[in-house]
């Protein structure tokens, strides 16, 4: 199970969130309801909690800056942000903070259940990789054990292998869900380096090891790559090598090809997303539409379907949207028999006062300001025909 934490300052909503969802059955303990952010923090400082779900807009301390304190101390915890409606600007600073994901009242139960079985599949992963990081320590702390006894105890250089080489394990399988190459070639090196320095049997199970937590990360993270075949053979290769530098030669050889086979996908598969993408932004900008959505349509995280679009299209995701939504309420507006707040839906805001903020923000205009311009201009060419 893992501990959850409500927070909304409805109690209504807090409670019935706690009674209406079967969370264990999801996999998850409610382990703490409160009305405020203040709380939350105060909790996550003194009790182990995996995910947290709350209002954005809180009377003390909002949902954004629980966001934010969770980003900067406690990296694991998974952030479910809950909104009156789509605040795009909140859900800027929602991605900056890595919030897994943005709900929007009125709640949608089933919504719920879907999005918080995504969270529990990638618990699991993290868990299973942290659980075979942490077998990987005491085998190292084995071997190191073993140095000493052989080496008359050489503390210092015990000490920084031992805590350097799982650091730089966890930091390359980091690198590469990030798809940093120049982070991914540094902690490849160090790891190469500081290898030599623990007994041969138990730093090639360490490779081989390594190398299945970072193919299994990269499958969850990438679609399409053709590397599994490359891996078993090179598993294998490491398995029957007598010298330690071949073995790390084969291993930083499968981390090229990882890396190449990344490029590639990203390269032949980048337009055709993008494409996919916009094409669903299009038939859909009158719902509810959030970047997970889009993202879960072309079978993509978030976080790296952002960035690809910031990239390819020169504008990040969310203006994107706006601008089709605004460029679409605008042509509506010249329509005089269709109200404003009707437009405002139609687009996909539900919140009318919402809608005229954007609106002003994108065209220095109001709606009916904006309205009574293009009829008056339509009026004009009229009459002088």
């Amino acid at each position: 199970m893992y501990n959850l934490v409500i927070a909304d300052d409805e109690k209504n909503i807090r409670e019935g969130l706690a009674k209406f969802i079967d969370w264990e059955e999801l996999g998850f303990k409610v382990v703490f309801k409160c009305e405020d952010g203040e709380e939350v923090i105060d909790y996550m400082n003194s009790m182990a909690v995996d995910v947290i779900l709350c209002d954005i807009r809180m009377n003390k301390v909002s949902g954004l800056d629980v966001a934010k304190y969770a980003f900067e101390n406690f990296k694991g915890v998974k952030i479910v942000l809950i909104s009156g409606y789509q605040e795009f600007e909140y859900a800027k600073k929602a991605l900056e903070y890595n919030v897994f994901s943005y709900i929007v009242k009125p709640i949608d139960i089933e919504e719920i259940k879907e999005k918080f079985l995504k969270i529990k599949k990638d618990l699991d992963h993290k868990k299973y990789i942290s659980q075979e990081i942490k077998e990987d320590k005491i085998k190292i702390e084995e071997a190191q054990n073993r140095i000493k006894e052989l080496m008359g105890n050489p503390e210092v250089t015990i000490e920084r292998t031992q805590k350097s080489i799982l650091k730089y394990q966890e930091a390359l399988i980091d690198s590469f869900l990030n798809f940093d190459k120049d982070s991914i070639c540094s902690y490849q090196s160090n790891i190469s380096s500081e290898l030599k320095l623990i007994p041969f049997t138990i730093g090639l199970k360490f490779l081989k090891n390594t190398l299945v937590l970072l193919y299994n990360s990269i499958e969850n993270q990438y679609s399409g790559l053709i590397i599994k075949d490359d891996l078993k053979r090179n598993i294998k290769e490491i398995s029957l090598t007598k010298d330690y530098n071949n073995a790390i030669n084969i291993f930083e050889k499968w981390i090229n090809v990882s890396i190449e086979a990344i490029e590639q996908n990203n390269s032949s598969n980048i337009d055709l997303v993008i494409k996919r993408a916009n094409r669903y932004i299009e038939d859909n900008y009158s719902e509810d539409l959030t970047l997970e959505k889009v993202a879960e349509h072309v079978y993509l995280s978030p976080v790296y379907l952002s960035k690809i679009y910031k990239k390819k299209m020169g504008v990040n995701f969310i203006d994107y949207v706006t601008n089709i939504r605004i460029e679409r309420a605008k042509e509506l507006l010249s329509n005089r028999h269709i109200k404003v707040y009707e437009i405002s839906g139609l687009v996909g805001y539900k919140n009318l006062k919402y809608f005229y903020k954007v609106f002003k923000n994108y065209t220095g205009l109001t709606p009916n300001k904006y309205r009574e311009i293009i009829l008056s201009s339509k009026s004009d060419d009229m009459s002088k025909r």
